[in-house]
């Protein structure tokens, strides 16, 4: 009995804090996202603006024409013992169609959240496209930018972490 009425007052606790949360004055949650802002400042963990920080009159950059040169699948894969200089990312969206990902890093860019494409080729020579969302300097670093870029970006969180190749030079 005292068990079941115990579990009963969690759900009630529980519930009245996500009410709590829904009904919060919008100062309140401006608030809470500046702190945690600040917070992932001080980790070193570079955070984008607020959605409506983001103005529809910034232009995005021009986009390539042609995709970056591919790399193997398993060139992404974060090894067991991660290395020490490696840069990290986290895949936001696998895509079969270099435009479709061009648009999603558009958005990306209009969000203010650093991403790229990465061109990936399968052992039977297919490619698709990766948005990678990063560079982060660690592997924990990118999992904790797991939630920010999940919010303006409008994705699920669960993004997986994956090393990223180097860049590919810029002409000229």
């Amino acid at each position: 009995m005292k068990k079941t009425l115990f579990l009963i007052l969690i759900l009630l606790f529980g519930a009245l804090l996500f009410l709590a949360g829904l009904l919060a004055p919008l100062h309140w949650k401006n608030e809470a996202d500046t702190g945690l802002r600040s917070a992932a400042a001080r980790l070193g963990l570079t955070t984008p603006p607020p959605a409506h920080a983001a103005s529809a009159a910034v232009p995005a950059p021009a986009a390539a024409s042609t995709p970056p040169p591919a790399v193997l699948a398993e060139a992404l894969i974060v090894p067991a013992l991660p290395p020490a200089q490696a840069d990290y990312g986290l895949q936001v969206a696998q895509l079969a169609s270099y435009e479709a990902a061009q648009g999603l890093l558009a958005q990306a860019r209009t969000q203010k959240v650093a991403a790229r494409i990465v061109t990936v080729a399968d052992e039977d020579g297919s490619h698709w496209y990766v948005l990678a969302a990063g560079p982060y300097p660690s592997v924990d670093a990118a999992k904790a930018a797991r939630p920010l870029v999940a919010r303006y970006l409008g994705v699920e969180a669960g993004m997986p972490v994956i090393v990223l190749p180097a860049a590919p030079a810029k002409p000229g």
